[in-house]
Parts: structure tokens; sequence; C-alpha cells
């Protein structure tokens, strides 16, 4: 599965060189890999039930720990 694969490698980049304190949690991964899976925020905010923003924000966290400045660069 290419969304596992991603989430395992978001998983990684979010633990090399960082504390405990600033990993990806779990939903930040699912939410991540949900996004590449369903191919747009908003396809993955329904199909995981959560609101826009609230997917925004997990991607926004998960940028942030792994050192991305875009979506693109963080898939």
């Amino acid at each position: 599965m290419a969304g596992r694969r991603e989430a395992q490698r978001v998983r990684a980049r979010s633990r090399a060189g960082r504390g405990d304190a600033e990993r990806a949690t779990e939903r930040e991964v699912s939410v991540v890999a949900a996004v590449i899976a369903a191919g747009s925020e908003k396809a993955a905010a329904h199909r995981l039930g959560l609101a826009h923003s609230t997917v925004k924000h997990h991607l926004a966290n998960a940028r942030f720990k792994v050192g991305a400045e875009t979506t693109a660069q963080l898939v």
C-alpha cells in the first residue's frame, strides 16, 4: 500500500534528529497518509470524518515537525 509506505516515511523523517516532543503523532501520520491516498485535503477530511480545517491543522503540524515548507515536500 502506498499510503502505508508514505506513513512510515513520515514517521522516520519525524524521528530523525529530533526529540520525542517533536515526533509526528499517529494522528498526524494517519492524516498525511489519508491525504496521499485520497488525493486532496478535502477528500481526506471526508474519508476521515474530520473538518477540512482539522486536516489542514494536522498537516501544518506534520510539516513543521519534519521541516517541510509545503505539503508537497511533506509527501
